[in-house]
């Protein structure tokens, strides 16, 4: 253990003491973490090589046959992302589960939120109302998870739970936004296949006549698409603001610093807020993202992406998190 500087004194130590020159040696530095490296010689020259190849500690030497067996052995440096560094821009609650799958694939990940959900900036009085009068609701429709779970957390404010929603029916704008209300007990009645407002739109539209009375909680900076065909169609919507989407302004240094010194070869978005923010909070020279790969959740995103100017954009082809760890894993495979 920790052998690295010493190489030359350790190696002919074993070699005086009876090893033959040609023994196999292995170096490993950050075993099974993204960033490994691993050196095989044999324990003739592996000092040299080494020292050729600016080695660094901490590392881990190995000598004897075991370390012939690494071609049949090996398993987390030949994952498809080992070795690339992502950033995750998702909120704290969020990121975990895209970290978590990237890993699994051999990614290593920074969190890095840039943004954060905080309470609606104009309170809580038409989300309220809106509740007092649920019954009076044919449809309630969810297009975040973050939705979810701020009307259901004022619901429960009320002292109020799934049963006040009565007979309205509920419509998911994915498919995680549909495992949200699993959590409290619903299905969605409408989860479109392509997860953006404008299938959502198109999903409901069979389901409609065009006298609904429907109510659509949400973030305060989203599109306005949806309620807008709603309504063309005949429909009385009422938005009604459940959360806030801020810069995560405390993150604007470490997210400098990682791409000021280049150390990030991608990064995440999952909402155009995250990719406003972000570019709100980066203060490094414009020319470092020429560089980095953004992975967009959706066209949506991406679009925002393309707007902002950034050049390199991969974009999922299934709007979910897996899909965005496949389309990432997609882009390093042809990269490769």
């Amino acid at each position: 253990l920790m052998g690295v500087h010493n190489q030359p004194s350790i190696t002919k130590q074993l070699i005086t003491y009876g090893r033959p020159a040609s023994t196999p040696a292995a170096l490993v530095r950050w075993g099974t973490k993204a960033d490994q490296e691993t050196l095989v010689a044999t324990v003739g020259d592996i000092a040299e090589k080494a020292a050729a190849c600016h080695f660094q500690t901490p590392a881990v030497f190995i000598v004897g046959d075991v370390v012939a067996l690494r071609p049949s052995m090996q398993w987390f440096d030949t994952q498809p992302l080992f070795g690339l560094t992502i950033a995750v821009t998702r909120t704290h609650a969020q990121a975990p589960a895209l970290t978590h799958r990237l890993e699994e694939l051999g990614a290593r990940c920074l969190e890095v939120p840039t943004i954060r959900i905080t309470p609606p900036t104009d309170d809580y009085q038409a989300l309220d109302e809106a509740i007092g009068r649920l019954a009076s609701y044919d449809w309630v429709i969810f297009t975040s998870t973050n939705g979810v779970d701020a009307f259901f957390h004022r619901l429960q404010h009320h002292g109020r739970d799934s049963r006040a929603l009565g007979r309205a029916k509920l419509a998911a704008i994915g498919s995680a936004t549909a495992e949200a209300l699993n959590r409290y007990g619903l299905r969605a009645d409408v989860v479109p296949d392509a997860y953006c407002a404008e299938d959502l739109a198109a999903a409901l539209e069979a389901h409609l006549s065009g006298k609904e009375r429907i109510l659509i909680p949400r973030a305060k900076e989203a599109r306005s698409v949806l309620p807008d065909t709603l309504r063309r169609w005949g429909a009385v919507v009422d938005i009604c603001q459940a959360y806030c989407t801020v810069a995560a302004s405390e993150n604007s240094e470490t997210l400098t610093d990682l791409l000021t010194r280049r150390a990030v070869d991608a990064v995440t978005f999952t909402s155009s807020s995250a990719v406003q923010n972000f570019l709100a909070l980066n203060q490094a020279p414009a020319d470092v993202l020429d560089d980095i790969t953004f992975a967009c959740i959706g066209p949506i995103t991406a679009r925002t992406c393309q707007e902002a100017g950034l050049k390199k954009i991969i974009t999922a082809q299934t709007y979910t998190t897996a899909g965005l760890a496949e389309c990432i894993t997609d882009w390093r495979i042809q990269k490769s």
